[in-house]
């Protein structure tokens, strides 16, 4: 039958002769949306050609560069037509099983050989086009590029007009482990800021959140893992004031939470600290070069002396990640990758918040 869905220029390529690129951004084709593209071209055909450019192998095939959910939803109407065949059925010469030499060809656009660095940042965009990739994909596909290209992180930003800073963050999404890189290969967090967020919380919460989301069948907005953060904090404050008003003389001990009570040794008016000398001090007493501790009450609330870091606060947690993104990608790289693990340490209660004033204050 003749195919007037196509309207550009192109020609038929076997479909066995197309092969996928192996970089393409897109990771995940789930089956429901896949199926109905499927169904959409069995009965309307092809609108947009799928785009090869030569394989770099040398064999003889075609690299699928743009269309691979197309490519797939025509492997699914072969297999759809074959059992039609089989079957014996009459089909009337007009019926779809007959198009495209029965599935087994694919309209096909020829594009110039282009660098992999080059091709993948374009398979970006015009995924994006189309139906947009999720931040992982986006994240991999951008960090892939950068490695192919052979450039630093700036120089990369700039060919190719991409912010540097959120080159930076694709990058630490990358590094993820643990729940947020199930949450990120899920597709459950789409925004670099909830990540961020969710990357704060303690793990248990984290596999919360992410059975919720699975189980409800939504993504894990800034929103609802702002909540979260904010519901821990405030059951941490919970155990705080219960803990104090049952251990009245708790400020006492060489694990108090608060640096700054009265009397703990070591702290602001407590008598060995008015009768140590400057020498004797050291840096203790020396206020760190934070960038904005006005801005981060809870960053001072923490000295040098190894004790357990308080419940983080909200507000802390937002200045830091604002600062975290103003950092410039490029030779601070290794500088803002290590300021963000000295963060995310002191959020699980592993090193005390002087870590994180240490690093930035260095930044």
């Amino acid at each position: 039958m003749t195919d007037l869905s196509v309207t550009a220029s192109f020609r038929l390529e076997l479909l066995d002769n197309v092969v996928p690129d192996p970089d393409q951004p897109r990771k995940r084709f789930p089956e429901g949306p896949l199926a109905e593209l499927a169904e959409n071209i069995w009965h309307q055909g092809l609108n947009q050609p799928v785009t090869l450019t030569p394989n770099p192998a040398g064999d003889g095939t075609h690299l699928l560069f743009i269309g691979e959910r197309r490519w797939k939803a025509f492997q699914i109407n072969r297999e759809r037509a074959r059992r039609l065949f089989e079957s014996g059925e009459e089909l009337p010469e007009d019926h779809p099983a007959h198009r495209y030499e029965r599935w087994s060809r694919i309209p096909v656009l020829d594009e110039a050989p282009m660098s992999p660095a080059e091709r993948l940042v374009r398979q970006v965009s015009e995924n994006d086009a189309r139906e947009g990739l999720t931040l992982y994909e986006r994240a991999l596909a951008y960090q892939r590029a950068l490695g192919l290209s052979g450039l630093k992180a700036k120089e990369f930003a700039a060919r190719y007009g991409i912010d540097a800073g959120t080159l930076s963050t694709f990058k630490g999404l990358v590094n993820a482990k643990g729940p947020t890189k199930l949450a990120l290969e899920l597709g459950l967090l789409n925004d670099a800021a909830a990540a961020r967020l969710f990357q704060s919380l303690p793990k248990d919460h984290q596999e919360d959140l992410i059975q919720r989301a699975e189980e409800e069948e939504t993504g894990l907005s800034r929103v609802v893992v702002q909540r979260a953060l904010e519901a821990v904090e405030a059951e941490q404050r919970r155990i705080e004031k219960a803990t104090s008003s049952t251990a009245p003389n708790l400020a006492t001990s060489p694990e108090a939470p608060d640096a700054g009570s009265p009397g703990l040794p070591g702290s602001p008016g407590s008598p060995e600290s008015n009768d140590r000398s400057p020498e004797s001090r050291g840096t203790e007493d020396t206020p760190s070069s934070s960038p904005a501790p006005s801005r981060s009450p809870s960053l001072a609330a923490a000295g040098s002396s190894g004790l357990i870091a308080p419940a983080i606060r909200v507000d802390t947690l937002n200045w830091l990640h604002n600062h975290l993104e103003r950092l410039e990608a490029g030779e601070d790289e290794p500088l803002r990758l290590e300021a963000m693990e000295a963060f995310q340490k002191a959020v699980l209660h592993d090193s005390p918040y002087i870590a994180i004033r240490e690093e930035l204050g260095a930044a």
